[in-house]
């Protein structure tokens, strides 16, 4: 998981999703090395990790992690 404060708001790619009922939007990030990346090599079945959305723009940078 990238750690959003290492991320600048121009590493931020804002695109449409189309639909055939609706349109959506999404962003990508572009790649640097000084983006911060966690992993969880001891996570079991039992764990997970949540993702929350919304329809901020420019994405809220928070990381919470318990």
């Amino acid at each position: 998981m990238c750690d959003p404060g290492t991320v600048d708001d121009e590493e931020y790619i804002r695109y449409k999703m189309i639909y055939p009922d609706r349109e959506g939007e999404n962003y990508a990030l572009l790649a640097s090395p000084a983006h911060k990346w966690f992993y969880y090599p001891e996570m079991t079945k039992e764990e997970c990790l949540l993702f929350t959305v919304g329809r901020e723009w420019p994405p809220l940078r928070m990381l919470i992690v318990s």
